[in-house]
């Protein structure tokens, strides 16, 4: 499903630019400072997720008027993933 494709692609890349973020956050509180190259790299992880964010945005809003049931079951599997398991169920 494109839909479920876009959101795992949109999720991998908020993980990228996050991990990153937390990298720079780290060296700068060690006192280290931030180089053009990981600035670039930041500014390029940010700009392909916002990216993927438009491109699931289009297709979830597409899916809801072509098939509105289709749509309702993305969302209910995105919040299902995104439902943590409890301790003991999994």
């Amino acid at each position: 499903m494109p839909a479920w494709n876009a959101y795992l692609a949109m999720d991998v890349s908020k993980q990228r630019h996050y991990r990153l973020l937390q990298a720079l956050d780290k060296k700068h509180e060690e006192g280290g400072y931030q180089t053009t190259q990981e600035a670039t790299r930041l500014a390029s992880l940010l700009e392909t997720h916002d990216a993927n964010v438009r491109a699931f945005k289009q297709l979830v809003q597409a899916l809801a008027r072509i098939d509105l049931a289709a749509h309702q079951a993305l969302v209910e599997h995105i919040t299902l993933w995104n439902t943590p398991l409890e301790a003991g169920n999994g």
